[in-house]
């Protein structure tokens, strides 16, 4: 089930969380990565634009890792 963000602190729990693994392990689980992606996909663009802001600031080594993410694109309503 994929996650969605619904506030600031749920969106920093997940960089502290990308930060610990990379101080720990230098590098981040492939399971784990697709995982934010596909949250990123999801969830508003204000938090998206919280996650990427608050990485850069507090691990901007990991953001190679969600640089390719693109927004969910919403299908067309039928008229």
């Amino acid at each position: 089930m994929v996650q969605v963000w619904n506030s600031y602190q749920q969106v920093e729990e997940a960089v502290d969380t990308i930060d610990k693994i990379m101080k720990q392990t230098g590098k981040l689980p492939d399971v784990y990565v697709e995982a934010v992606r596909e949250t990123l996909r999801v969830s508003s663009k204000g938090l998206v634009q919280r996650f990427y802001a608050f990485l850069v600031e507090k691990q901007p080594g990991a953001l190679q890792y969600f640089s390719a993410v693109s927004a969910t694109k919403k299908p067309a309503a039928k008229t």
